[in-house]
């Protein structure tokens, strides 16, 4: 194959594999250390870093020094993640304004979770997510899932919203207690798995089937 030939094929190759590389590019695992409480500082986390929209923000099966963390800002992440199966925690907000925890998807790179999952809680892990001083909002920016493993609790308090197709998957229990405002005409909430309840008259949100 003549030189000129090889060399243009070298470039398409090479450019083709960096558009696929950044196509697929999946998110990073960062765990939440143990001393944390503040999860919208970058010190929170193993390793440092800014938070954003390529983070699995994961709660390490490691006891906590406290329980309680707090959104001091916006926050938005990929997915959060709860491996912890000993302690019951909770993310609520703080500060002087309301703030959102908005949830981008992006393929969860945590073990046990599915790459469609928003949020995953693997067995017998405890979270829940609620207004604190001031109100906490819950923003899915994507389809996904409520991701909830064998005997594991996921109480949200906070109001839901994003106009995204919603599952809650794995055998475990989730419970909607705000009047959500996810979903709208043509989007689906689905119950694929465990036990979903309803604390809320609007709990549902707004998806146009329910399946």
């Amino acid at each position: 194959m003549p030189l000129i030939v090889r060399l243009f094929a070298w470039m398409i190759l090479s450019h083709l594999t960096a558009w696929c590389g950044r196509a697929i590019a999946a998110n990073v695992e960062k765990d939440v250390l143990p001393t944390a409480t503040d999860l919208t500082a970058g010190a929170s986390y193993l390793g440092g870093g800014t938070p954003g929209v390529t983070w699995d923000a994961t709660f390490a099966n490691v006891i906590y020094l406290l329980t309680t963390f707090t959104v001091n800002n916006n926050l938005a992440l990929g997915t959060l993640n709860d491996l912890d199966a000993t302690q019951a925690l909770l993310i609520t907000s703080n500060g002087s304004a309301n703030r959102t925890l908005t949830l981008s998807g992006g393929g969860d790179t945590v073990a046990g979770s599915a790459v469609s999952d928003l949020l995953f809680l693997a067995a017998n892990g405890s979270l829940a997510i609620q207004n604190g001083s001031r109100t906490l909002g819950l923003v899915i920016a994507a389809d996904g899932n409520f991701d909830t493993a064998a005997g594991a609790t996921l109480a949200i308090g906070s109001v839901v919203s994003g106009n995204f197709n919603l599952a809650k998957t794995g055998s475990g229990t989730l419970t909607l207690s705000a009047a959500n405002t996810f979903g709208a005409a043509g989007k689906i909430f689905t119950l694929a798995g465990g036990t979903l309840n309803l604390n809320a008259a609007a709990a549902l949100g707004m998806p146009g089937t329910l399946s």
